[in-house]
């Protein structure tokens, strides 16, 4: 996530309209391979793709192939985590199935505040310091680019990259 919002924030180059080429044209096949499939579950599949690309399928199919290729590359290719964060409905889910054996990612506000940078031979234990350094590390890993330390949020859904970024 980092390296790609840098990439977007670099004036535009050979490398950079190459590697967005790339990556469309990736996630564009991978939609109409989606497409493909999902209409293949209502259409025999192996004449599907014999008409399909012999110009002989019947208009239908040529519409919903393309439905579900524009579909998945909108939602997956283009919109990314904005789909996690307002369209998806795993995280709400998550949110009201919580009973008291759920594990819950978390900040715990007593080990990492007061937050600050740190100097390699000061105690900051003694001037009173958590453990957190304020690098943001958590932040920028996240998928739903939620700041975890700001308590429990209803877009977290619980992968615990920003425990594994901490350390």
């Amino acid at each position: 996530r980092n390296q790609r919002i840098k990439l977007d924030k670099a004036p535009m180059s050979t490398n950079k309209l190459l590697r967005k080429l790339a990556k469309h044209s990736l996630w564009l096949g991978i939609g109409f391979v989606t497409g493909m499939t999902f209409v293949g579950y209502f259409s025999p599949i192996r004449e599907l793709c014999i008409e399909f690309f012999t110009g002989q399928a019947d208009g239908w199919a040529y519409f919903w192939v393309g439905f579900f290729t524009l579909a998945t590359y909108g939602n997956a290719g283009w919109l990314r985590e904005q789909v996690c964060i307002y369209m998806c409905p795993y995280a709400r889910f998550q949110s009201v199935m919580f009973d008291k054996d759920t594990l819950i990612v978390s900040y715990d506000p007593r080990r990492g505040e007061v937050r600050g940078p740190r100097k390699k031979d000061v105690d900051y234990k003694a001037k009173g310091l958590g453990d957190c350094i304020d690098c943001t590390m958590c932040v920028q890993v996240c998928p739903t680019g939620i700041d975890i330390r700001d308590g429990l949020q209803v877009e977290c859904i619980g992968c615990a990259a920003c425990i594994d970024a901490c350390d």
